[in-house]
């Protein structure tokens, strides 16, 4: 989780209720916030648990990040199973997902890219659409 250049700050949670706010900057080097500011709602239903996790946007202290309302944010996520005896290393973890908070209607930047293929897509539907119609009357 992380590395010397860039650490991340990790909330985690676990099934018994514990919440910690930790920095990490790479392997073995998790250390715990002297006052943590993450909390954590949790609630268990048809075998799935929903966490939801909080924590003022401004850093109150040095290492932990402020949540910009102004830009957007790398997120990622881990999941450890201890059911399955899961534990430091041994996890799920997703890619980084980009986290758009910045201003303005236009959203991430792939954004374009999927508008723009869907647009392409839907043109050429309509082209093969009208040449068959055409066709099929025989113009």
């Amino acid at each position: 989780m992380g590395s010397t250049d860039n650490r991340v700050n990790v909330w985690y949670w676990t099934a018994d209720g514990r919440t910690e706010e930790l920095l990490a900057g790479g392997a073995g080097t998790t250390t715990a916030f002297e006052d943590p500011a993450v909390e954590a709602n949790a609630t268990y239903e048809d075998g799935r648990w929903q966490v939801a996790f909080s924590r003022p946007l401004d850093a109150s202290t040095a290492n932990r990040t402020t949540i910009p309302t102004d830009q957007d944010v790398d997120v990622a996520i881990a999941a450890w199973n201890g059911g399955n005896m899961e534990r430091s290393g041994q996890k799920a973890a997703s890619e980084w997902y980009y986290l758009a908070l910045g201003p303005g209607p236009s959203g991430p930047p792939y954004e374009l890219i999927l508008w723009t293929i869907a647009g392409l897509g839907i043109v050429a539907t309509t082209l093969v659409t009208i040449i068959g119609v055409r066709q099929t009357r025989g113009g």
